[in-house]
């Protein structure tokens, strides 16, 4: 995947308009919040593997059954993480910067890593990381992006249309980072576990 503008990350969710209906089922609880859940990591898989014209269509109850699935496999992590933050911060309140700086940089690459491979362990690969220490600076620069993105789109939730923009369009950076330097792992290690 090569990279990607910030005009094609501006212009991705609003190129099928229709899916920025799909944000409604975040107003049903539980049931449209676990398929809103699993209809995101579609995307974000989707945009890994290149797939940059326009968000796929939402399968609202298959959907929610992934969703519950893939809620279960990622509370490892958010608790854990919740909770060794939380007494960080609780000792000292100098950590909140150490936590910013975590959910800016480390976060939405395990985050990534998460959806592709969709299993518990996958929160815990922390050898990923090599990746964005080895290209530091174009990891930077697509977090200045991500945010950059991320506050157009709240702008433009004053015209509501910036509401579902917000919730699928903001990894698409991230993604297109996960593409170019770990796909190719994350697949040799897919099909060494079939083989197994």
């Amino acid at each position: 995947m090569e990279n990607i503008t910030f005009k094609q990350a501006l212009k991705y969710p609003f190129n099928r308009p229709k899916a920025l209906l799909n944000g409604l089922w975040i107003l049903v609880p539980i049931f449209g919040w676990l398929a809103i859940l699993s209809y995101s990591v579609r995307i974000i898989n989707e945009l890994i593997e290149g797939k940059i014209k326009q968000m796929p269509k939402i399968s609202p109850v298959q959907d929610f059954k992934d969703g519950f699935f893939l809620l279960l496999k990622s509370l490892p992590f958010l608790l854990l993480y919740t909770i060794i933050f939380e007494g960080l911060i609780y000792l000292h309140q100098g950590f909140e910067f150490l936590r910013l700086i975590s959910d800016l940089l480390i976060v939405p690459i395990l985050a990534m890593n998460f959806c592709q491979k969709q299993t518990i362990e996958s929160y815990f690969e922390f050898d990923i990381l090599n990746k964005v220490f080895d290209n530091f600076k174009e990891y930077f620069v697509i977090t200045l992006k991500s945010i950059g993105l991320m506050l157009t789109f709240l702008v433009l939730c004053i015209v509501i249309v910036g509401i579902p923009a917000l919730m699928f369009g903001t990894y698409f950076f991230y993604a297109n980072f996960y593409s170019k330097y770990l796909l190719k792992k994350s697949n040799k290690k897919k099909k060494e576990i079939k083989e197994k």
